[in-house]
């Protein structure tokens, strides 16, 4: 559900909204995936945003879970 609400803060411009989800839901294991924020067109109208390619770039959230 919370993957569906950033994406919603997403489309109807609330950036600060839909980066504290994508935030939040990074540092839950399996509950958002850094190919999703890059690929997935629920996610497009952030990725201009220079906070989501950060997140997009920091290892930390490309690290394998095991």
């Amino acid at each position: 559900r919370r993957r569906i609400a950033g994406a919603v803060h997403a489309w109807a411009g609330d950036k600060e909204g839909a980066i504290m989800v994508a935030t939040e839901l990074l540092r839950e294991p399996g509950a958002l995936k850094v190919a999703t924020l890059r690929y997935s067109p629920f996610w497009a109208p952030m990725r201009d945003d220079p906070r989501i390619q950060a997140l997009i770039a920091d290892p930390k959230n490309n690290a394998p879970l095991f």
